[in-house]
Order: C-alpha cells, then structure tokens, then sequence
C-alpha cells in the first residue's frame, strides 16, 4: 500500500509520479494507491507493464498515467480522481474489467496515437467516459456510463497529430447529458453507426461541461 505519498523533488529532479517505474518493466498486482498528492498517483514511462487487482482512491490529480508504453490493466478499480482515471500517451493497452468512479475530467483517456483496447468497463459520475485524442484508436466493448457529463469524445488537441478514433460495440447509458462530443475530421462508431466530425471542437470547453 501507497498512501499519503508525494513525488520526488531532488536537486532540480522532479518527477510527475508518487510512484514512478522509468524504462523499468513491472508487474503490479494487489497494490493500494491511496490519498497520493502530486500530478499521477501511478506514472510507468518506456516499459512494459501489468496492473492487476489493484486500487487508486483519492489522487490529487491523474490516477494512472502512461507515457510509451505497452501493457494490460486488467480487475482494478479507480474511486475518486481528481483529473483522469487513465490517461495513456504514445501507448499500446490492453484495459478490462476496469471500474472507474468520481473522474474530476475523463474516465480513460488516450492520446497521441495511443492504441486501446477495452472491455467490460464502468465509469460513473466523472465528466467525460472515455476520450480518443490526437491520432489515438480506442476500440471497446462492453462499456456502462452512469452519470457522467459526456459519455465519449473524440478530438484532435495537438498540432503535431492528427484525428482520433474511438469504435464502440456495446455499450449502456444512465443518466448521461450528451452521447458523444466529436472533433473536425474525428470518427466515432457506435454499434455501427459512424459519426464524424465537421466542425473543430472548443476543446476547452470539454473541461466547462
């Protein structure tokens, strides 16, 4: 167990993480991550990763973040995140069985031509569901939204990349203001039905909702 933990600050070094794995392989299983107070509660950086069985509760911003990685998440839960539940970038995951409650912003993020892949999620009272940013490909199935702000978006944020993608099959809405917000050119596919965007999204007004 993790509790209480903030980053590293030594000599000018900071890191992002309370708890950090750079270009260090690891495998994490029934592991708590508790009341953490710096910008992830969990930051893995180039390496390869597993996260099982696991809890992040009461982080201060990000729960999971993920820069250049490959990996699974697979049988955890995220309660009470002040920014995203999971926020993967340059990443190629595997996420299921995942239950993500009380996101101050997304539930999962991916972004900067992340590759996902999702099955059986929960995300409830968060603002966004799940977000596909800057050349990313979410592919899910299986996916309960309850009481969010937005059930999915689909956006360019970054000059540098291009439009996202996110391919829904499945999926249960409750009480869930607007289906889906879509960026120009971005594509999201929901149980067959293809929407693309037309007009260059506010992304700002994404974190208003």
């Amino acid at each position: 167990q993790f509790n209480g933990w903030n980053t590293l600050n030594y000599k000018g070094w900071i890191l992002t993480g309370a708890v950090t794995f750079y270009e260090s392989d690891v495998t994490i299983a029934h592991t708590e991550f508790l009341n953490n107070n710096c910008e992830d509660a969990l930051n893995v950086v180039r390496a390869d990763f597993t996260l099982k069985q696991s809890l992040i509760m009461n982080a201060f911003a990000d729960g999971f973040d993920a820069d250049f990685t490959t990996g699974m998440v697979y049988d955890c839960d995220f309660k009470q995140i002040g920014n995203d539940g999971i926020d993967y970038s340059g990443s190629e995951i595997t996420i299921e069985n995942v239950r993500i409650d009380g996101a101050g912003d997304k539930g999962i993020s991916g972004g900067e031509a992340s590759t996902l892949s999702l099955k059986n999620i929960v995300v409830s009272n968060s603002n966004i569901g799940v977000a596909s940013k800057d050349q990313s490909k979410l592919i899910i199935e299986n996916i309960q939204l309850i009481n969010c702000n937005c059930g999915f978006a689909a956006y360019q944020k970054k000059m540098e990349f291009g439009p996202a993608e996110l391919i829904v099959t499945q999926y249960e809405l409750e009480n869930v203001q607007e289906v889906y917000l879509l960026g120009k050119e971005s594509v999201i596919d929901l149980d067959g039905e293809k929407n693309k965007g037309d007009v260059k999204l506010d992304v700002d007004s994404l974190y208003a909702l």
